[in-house]
């Protein structure tokens, strides 16, 4: 039995993606776990040097220029384990993120848990610490974004939303959008009071390069869902 399974999901970040790799191979932790990498067709090398690793720790799913949600998702169907946690290839887990995460989740009824973490730049120095919020409903919906990296989910809770939603690609907001409608049918979930992952801010963060989509994207889900009008508040992960 697979306790978490953790997906990687990557197109063009090779520079970054040997620190995601070690950080999630060097997890300390008595939980099972496993690696899936998925990529969207790279051209920068990526997927050689994850083949040149020749670790059976980790399976390599490869993709062309689907969109991160066909990707996303092509690895969470095939996820073994009972949680799931998505990481970005730019960012990485602190070496005891599993064993605090699996410990937490395991011991409750919640569909979610997440962390706070610290902000580097593409150089891995410091930037600050972030430290969210208790879980709040009304705080997620006002927050415009919630970051994928180091959200562990259960995974027959995303089964029953069908994953991540795939008519609208590269939208930016798909993992927030998984979370609202995670939200919308009564599940809650559970912020940890710890610093877990790093996630890397650069000028390539698909986030800041299409800003503009984004938000065009925001409002017609909010109007889709019927919960108002798309806002940012502080704790936006671009704030």
């Amino acid at each position: 039995m697979v306790d978490l399974s953790i997906v990687i999901i990557n197109k063009n970040y090779k520079d970054y993606l040997k620190y995601c790799i070690k950080s999630c191979l060097n997890q300390k932790t008595k939980f099972k776990y496993e690696i899936l990498f998925s990529d969207d067709g790279s051209t920068d090398g990526s997927i050689e040097y994850i083949k040149s690793l020749k670790n059976n720790k980790i399976k390599c799913l490869i993709s062309n220029n689907k969109g991160i949600e066909i990707v996303s998702n092509k690895a969470l169907k095939k996820a073994r384990g009972k949680f799931i946690v998505r990481v970005d290839s730019d960012d990485s887990l602190k070496e005891n993120f599993v064993e605090i995460m699996l410990t937490k989740i395991k011991k409750t009824n919640y569909s979610f848990i997440y962390s706070n973490y610290h902000l580097i730049d593409k150089k891995g120095k410091l930037i600050k610490n972030v430290k969210l919020p208790q879980f709040d409903e009304n705080e997620i919906f006002s927050r415009g974004d919630f970051l994928a990296s180091g959200t562990v989910f259960l995974k027959k809770h995303l089964k029953k939303l069908n994953f991540y939603n795939e008519k609208y690609k590269n939208s930016g907001l798909e993992n927030y959008e998984l979370v609202l409608k995670l939200l919308l049918i009564n599940k809650k979930g559970k912020h940890i009071n710890k610093n877990l992952f790093y996630y890397r801010k650069h000028k390539k963060n698909y986030s800041i390069k299409k800003r503009k989509r984004i938000v065009k994207y925001g409002n017609l889900l909010f109007n889709k869902l019927k919960i108002g009008k798309y806002t940012f508040n502080k704790y936006h992960p671009l704030a």
